[in-house]
């Protein structure tokens, strides 16, 4: 059978399935693009949400970063929990190195993993230079000793792995390497799976914003009880006794 315009039956369905199909590409198309532009609206608002929340943790830090041992020690839970904070940085960098040694694996090669402890001079948060040092080769007849491995704190929350210069270019160098990608890959594994877990610092930090917070808003409570000249004398008193601090 033929159709009118002399074209066969199959000559109709071909050229409907061919429009059917150019539809779909199209539809598929255009699917892929909202996705794309899903995706990214998505991966915009999680650093957004990831900012606030990093603002959030940090929100007193520069306040207390910046004021006298004398002002700190004149709140004994404020002294109290920063004393604890200082010393769970030591505590929890210390384990997660232990984390590291023990966890540290890839095939048919062992490290002796050596650390160095540091202090930065401007934020005065402790971190850890590490040295990977090869015990022999492996059973391809390689062996890479690689450093410029630091373990030092995330925003002063939580232990994280940083590779310095040396290290990404080690990586860079090593690119092709299956040793090199085994080892890339276990501490990526280490981070993800053992380090993000140590948060005790990140609680404790957590308690002296809360306890800020609430020295803030007690000051805030008895400001807006006071009389307006009381609060523009004390206003006054702050600008002039005080040189406004």
């Amino acid at each position: 059978m033929s159709s009118s315009a002399g074209s066969t039956t199959a000559d109709v369905i071909g050229s409907q399935i061919s429009n059917i199909q150019g539809k779909q590409r199209l539809q598929t198309k255009n699917r892929k693009r909202k996705g794309t532009n899903m995706k990214d609206e998505t991966k915009k608002k999680m650093i957004a949400l990831i900012s606030e929340a990093l603002e959030k943790d940090r929100r007193w830090q520069d306040f207390i970063d910046k004021s006298s041992s004398s002002v700190i020690a004149s709140d004994k839970k404020l002294k109290k929990l920063i004393d604890t904070y200082k010393k769970q940085q030591k505590e929890t960098l210390e384990k997660a190195v232990s984390v590291v040694k023990k966890r540290f694996k890839v095939p048919n090669m062992e490290y002796d993993i050596k650390e160095k402890f540091h202090e930065d001079l401007e934020s005065g948060l402790p971190y850890m230079d590490l040295k990977f040092i090869p015990k022999g080769k492996n059973k391809n007849g390689k062996s890479l000793n690689f450093q410029g491995i630091r373990v030092a704190f995330d925003e002063a929350t939580k232990p994280a792995i940083y590779p310095d210069e040396d290290a990404n270019e080690f990586f860079a160098q090593h690119i092709n390497d299956d040793l090199a990608s085994a080892i890339k890959g276990s501490l990526l594994n280490i981070q993800d799976k053992y380090l993000v877990k140590l948060d005790k610092v990140a609680k404790t930090l957590e308690d002296i914003n809360v306890h800020m917070d609430g020295v803030e808003h007690g000051l805030s409570k008895l400001l807006s009880s006071l009389p307006d000249l009381d609060t523009r004398v004390l206003k006054k008193l702050i600008r002039s006794k005080y040189n406004g601090q």
